[in-house]
């Protein structure tokens, strides 16, 4: 759960994202954010290997937890929201 600034002067919550490195996955209301760097390695990925973004977090996945990749869960609107954002 994030919690923005909110007080008078400060960006809006899409700019406070940025600027911590963090790209939102919607410009209304953001729930979903990714971190500039997996934005930049997914982008590189996928223009060397043309690999789905299915197997890129499948990937991610292995990385986080090589013996029970299957376990971690990914919601099926992330795959959208990478997609989309690139």
């Amino acid at each position: 759960m994030v919690h923005y600034c909110v007080f008078h002067g400060d960006p809006d919550c899409v700019h406070q994202l940025i600027h911590f490195g963090l790209f939102p996955a919607t410009l209304n209301e953001p729930r979903v954010a990714f971190t500039l760097a997996v934005l930049e390695k997914f982008h590189i990925h996928h223009l060397e290997s043309k690999n789905s973004t299915y197997d890129y977090i499948g990937s991610l996945r292995r990385l986080t937890d090589n013996m029970f990749a299957s376990e971690i869960k990914v919601t099926s609107s992330i795959y959208y929201y990478i997609h989309e954002s690139i």
